[in-house]
């Protein structure tokens, strides 16, 4: 949508990609916070910097400048990214409430842990059967 109305991409570009919009509206800047420590320099010599998934101290600093939309409504925003996520094990997708099917994503191969998809086959007479394949 902001590609078709001619709205222009932050670093010039014409073009908007969902993992923009998705890191704006994960960006606790724009509520008027500030998160430091996202990341840490590990070896001051190689100035390598890496991701802080809990190495180093993070602090967060509410109420730091302005606001660009109210926090209520960033608040709103951040549970339905959320809601719409789904539990994450190891990093794998557990289920997500915008499936189609009940099942779909929670049922789980006990080898190997893959999950199970639902497929349609088509029977006899053209019956339409539900059935579950592994991914």
């Amino acid at each position: 949508m902001l590609t078709k109305q001619g709205i222009k991409y932050p670093k010039g570009n014409n073009k908007w990609n969902d993992s923009t919009v998705r890191g704006i509206l994960r960006n606790e800047k724009y509520k008027g916070d500030v998160l430091q420590g996202k990341t840490y320099t590990a070896d001051p010599i190689s100035h390598k910097r890496y991701k802080n998934m809990g190495e180093a101290d993070k602090y967060y600093i509410s109420n730091h400048h302005e606001a660009i939309i109210e926090p209520e409504e960033f608040d709103l925003v951040q549970e339905i990214i959320e809601s719409r996520s789904g539990a994450r094990v190891t990093g794998r997708r557990i289920g997500n409430i915008s499936r189609k099917y009940a099942f779909s994503s929670r049922i789980r191969c006990g080898f190997c842990s893959n999950c199970y998809v639902r497929r349609t086959v088509i029977g006899e007479k053209q019956t339409k059967i539900p059935s579950w394949y592994r991914r």
